[in-house]
């Protein structure tokens, strides 16, 4: 006889549990089950790709994005109140501080969208001393493209339709090519009204 505990840990199991619910149930287990994760070192990823299985994509993207966005939020807060001189040797060993220097929208856009892991960059915007602002709209902004790949690809994938990794692909370049716009665009600007010499 199963336990209820490790239900959480056999995926296919997991999933079965949250479709039986309400849809309102099914929201709130998955937005806790993604700030638990995620805050314990679960990749934020897998999540995602569970979003996609059990809701599909056009459910599943939503809810990934609002699980995500608060989760990041309230970790952010947590770096934010141990401060950067308790978890400086930890940023240094994630090579973490020198990404937190500018504190502009387009640098947490990118720090967000490149392979960093979930946690460690919440936590360590937090106790950088980014600004909240920033951070809320260059987190926000940068998961867009990265969630949607995720759960899209798993929503096809899992529906059998063929194409799905080219499809996801596409979507994750085009998101790419915009994060990067969004990343060079304004230093374009910057040193194109800089005065000269």
């Amino acid at each position: 006889m199963r336990i209820w505990a490790p239900v959480a840990f056999e995926p296919r199991a997991a999933i079965e549990w949250l479709t039986a619910m309400s849809p309102l149930a099914q929201v709130a287990a998955y937005v806790a089950a993604y700030a638990v994760l995620t805050t314990v070192a679960v990749p934020a990823f897998v999540l995602h790709v569970a979003a996609g299985v059990a809701f599909g994509f056009e459910r599943g993207l939503p809810i990934a994005l609002l699980a995500a966005n608060l989760a990041s939020n309230a970790q952010f807060f947590v770096g934010r109140a141990l401060g950067s001189e308790r978890l400086s040797a930890w940023l240094d060993r994630k090579g973490l501080r020198r990404r937190f220097e500018e504190n502009s929208v387009a640098a947490i856009v990118v720090l967000r969208t490149i392979p960093s892991p979930f946690l460690a960059v919440n936590v360590g915007c937090g106790a950088a001393g980014v600004p909240w602002k920033t951070f809320v709209v260059g987190s926000g902004l940068g998961l867009i493209s990265v969630i949607t790949a995720h759960v899209f690809f798993a929503a096809q994938l899992y529906a059998g339709v063929e194409g799905a990794k080219l499809e996801a692909l596409g979507w994750a370049a085009l998101g790419g090519a915009v994060v990067v716009a969004f990343a060079l665009v304004p230093r374009w600007l910057r040193n194109r009204h800089r005065p000269r010499p």
